[in-house]
C-alpha cells in the first residue's frame, strides 16, 4: 500500500503494484468493485490495474489520479460528482472524468463535489454546487468539470472540504469559496461566496 483515502463510511488504498482496494459501505457503489455490496475486508477496484499517484475519498465516492494524468471516479453521482456527465445516481466502477483523460496533476474531493488541478495551472470543479463551492459563480450542480472563476492559471495546490474549496496560488495567495458559515473562507465575513476570495493576511 502506498496511498490511502477515507470517505464517510468507506476507505480505499492504492497499491504499489498498481490498482486499488476499498472496503466499508457500498450502498452508492463507493467500493468500485462493480457492485453495491458492503465489504468488511478490502476488495479490488474493478478493472483498475494502472499505477495510482493520488487517491481521495469524498462522502460516498472516490476519485483517483493515474500516473498518466488521467482522473477517474466512482460511487455516488447524485449531484454529478463523478464528473462523467452521466445522469445515473451511481457508478459502482471507475469512469474517466469528462475532459480529464490527461493533464491532471492533483485532485481533491469534498462531500459531494470534486476538483482537479491541471498542468496548465488552472483548476476545475464539479458536483454539488448549492452553496457555490464549484466556484463558477452559480449555484447550479455540474456533472462535468467547469473552470473555477479567475483560476484558469497560477494555481499550485488545491483542497476541498464539505461545502467549500480552496486554492494556493503560485504567488502565495490563498483563495477560498463556497459556504462561509463561521467564517471558514477567511475573508473576514460570513457571506457565501460563489467565486474565489482571498484569505485575509495570506497574500
Amino acid at each position: 500500500m502506498k496511498l490511502v483515502g477515507v470517505g464517510n463510511l468507506h476507505a480505499c488504498a492504492a497499491l504499489i503494484s498498481g490498482g486499488a482496494k476499498c472496503w466499508g459501505d457500498s450502498s452508492s457503489g463507493e467500493l468500485g468493485d462493480g457492485q453495491r455490496i458492503a465489504s468488511r475486508t478490502p476488495v479490488s477496484v474493478f478493472g483498475l490495474t494502472e499505477v495510482v499517484s493520488a487517491i481521495s475519498s469524498g462522502g460516498p465516492f472516490t476519485c483517483i489520479l493515474l500516473s498518466t494524468g488521467e482522473m477517474k471516479c466512482w460511487g455516488s453521482n447524485s449531484n454529478g460528482q463523478i464528473g462523467s456527465g452521466s445522469g445515473s445516481n451511481y457508478h459502482p466502477a471507475p469512469v474517466t472524468v469528462s475532459g480529464l483523460s490527461s493533464g491532471v496533476t492533483a485532485i481533491a474531493t469534498g462531500n459531494n463535489h470534486a476538483c482537479a488541478l491541471l498542468n496548465s495551472g488552472g483548476m476545475k470543479c464539479w458536483g454539488y454546487n448549492g452553496i457555490g463551492h464549484v466556484g463558477d459563480g452559480t449555484t447550479t450542480d455540474r456533472s462535468t468539470p467547469v473552470n473555477v472563476s479567475g483560476l484558469t492559471s497560477g494555481v499550485s495546490a488545491i483542497a476541498a472540504g464539505q461545502n467549500a474549496s480552496c486554492a494556493v496560488l503560485t504567488s502565495g495567495d490563498v483563495k477560498c469559496w463556497g459556504d462561509n458559515t463561521r467564517g471558514r473562507l477567511g475573508d473576514g465575513t460570513t457571506t457565501q461566496r460563489l467565486t474565489p476570495v482571498s484569505v485575509l493576511g495570506l497574500s
